[in-house]
């Protein structure tokens, strides 16, 4: 969003600025697929929505998030929202 607002140039120096953040990249495997594909015949969202919640539902994690389809999946695994105050949640 920065990027789109303020440009490239100050959306990479804002970059620059953070900390790294205690993140892990835990490509998906084989196995991934099923689950994912469960929550996307069951719910309203995407596949990649899918993905997220699965692997957050695995590694017992939150998802945080501003994204509606997925807020709309806290019933299954915990969001931590970051959106909009007031926002509703696609249902």
């Amino acid at each position: 969003m920065a990027c789109r607002k303020k440009g490239p140039k100050v959306a990479e120096a804002f970059l620059q600025r953070l900390p790294d953040p205690p993140l892990e990249v835990v490509l998906p495997t084989a196995d991934d697929f099923i689950p994912a594909a469960r929550l996307k015949a069951t719910r309203r969202n995407s596949y990649a929505d899918g993905f997220a919640a699965a692997l957050a539902m695995q590694h017992q994690a939150a998802v945080v998030t501003a994204d509606p389809e997925l807020r709309g999946m806290g019933d299954v695994l915990t969001v931590e929202w970051i959106g909009a105050q007031g926002e509703p949640a696609i249902s």
